[in-house]
């Protein structure tokens, strides 16, 4: 689908994707195994005895149930209306809140072709729809608002974009035009990334914060454990069942299991997420807050543990 619309006196044209306005299946099949994992523990915790562990789950399968829901939301929506735009500066990427804008001007190839292969790095790709950073074979990493695999390539000097204009073939001939109207020297062949595609550095100050926060919680964590234990029973209640029954006891020197198990939920959660962030800041800052949300988790059933009993 192809508009032209004319503002402020100039032609702009906008192509639309081979969405068909309904994302694959699988795309539903995945979210809705997600829903029901998330959702339907979260509906059992209202039954059985009342218990602080109980409402501690509750706390954090809530917000899990509502961010899958919210997932789900974002991308249809986004899907929905992605589109391309030649302006008579650059090319406008319509995706999410913030769309991606490639000047005319650091445009230097483009190559309409067929995907033969794309690895995600990070992102979605279900069904022939993909979005998000992925390394093409031959060519290196891209960034991908793509349906299907009749796609065009567009290649700047730190970065690869990869999208699929229903008609592709009017895009690309109208976008060259725009560039030899620019003056715009560019290649008709895109070659392999000589850089790394621009993204951000490997750290910031948000996520090192993060990062040394979760390492106190897991240390403070250890502390709180060891001045506790001379002052709690010999046994204690060490596991509950899904009614906040009590059914299993142990010596209050079994509790340090707890920052054992905060850093074997927290360490892989951060250092595998950051190394496949690929230094993009946002999904590198939220991978290091869903580190320190587990270990916050952690920490609430701990206490909920220890403070009936003191």
């Amino acid at each position: 689908m192809i508009f032209t619309v004319f503002q402020r006196g100039m032609a702009m044209k906008v192509f639309g994707t081979p969405h068909t306005g309904r994302m694959p299946g699988a795309f539903y099949w995945i979210f809705g195994v997600s829903l029901l994992v998330t959702g339907g523990p979260f509906v059992l915790l209202f039954f059985g005895a009342p218990h602080p562990v109980k409402y501690i789950n509750m706390f954090v399968l809530g917000p899990v149930f509502l961010g899958m829901m919210g997932l789900m939301w974002y991308y249809q929506r986004s899907f929905d209306r992605l589109s391309y735009e030649l302006t008579e500066t650059g090319i406008v990427i319509n995706w999410g809140k913030n769309p991606t804008v490639i000047s005319y001007e650091d445009i230097r190839a483009v190559s309409p072709g067929k995907l033969k292969g794309a690895s995600r790095i990070y992102g979605l790709e279900i069904g022939g729809y993909r979005q998000g950073l992925f390394s093409v074979y031959r060519l290196g990493k891209g960034q991908f608002y793509a349906v299907g695999d009749q796609v065009v390539f567009i290649q700047t000097e730190e970065n690869l974009y990869c999208i699929s204009p229903a008609d592709h073939e009017d895009f690309v001939g109208t976008l060259r035009e725009k560039l030899r109207q620019q003056g715009v020297s560019y290649s008709e062949q895109v070659t392999k990334q000589q850089g790394k595609t621009k993204s951000g550095s490997f750290l910031d100050g948000w996520s090192l914060a993060g990062i040394i926060l979760g390492i106190v919680m897991i240390l403070g964590m250890v502390l709180l454990i060891y001045l506790l234990i001379p002052r709690l029973p010999e046994r204690i209640p060490m596991h509950y069942n899904w009614r906040g029954e009590v059914d299993g006891y142990g010596s209050p020197e079994g509790l340090y299991i707890m920052p054992g198990l905060a850093l074997v939920c927290w360490f892989p959660t951060v250092i595998i997420g950051i190394a496949l962030a690929d230094g993009n800041a946002r999904t590198r800052r939220l991978v290091v807050a869903v580190g320190g949300g587990t270990v916050l988790l952690v920490w609430g059933i701990l206490l909920a543990m220890v403070l009936p009993l003191l």
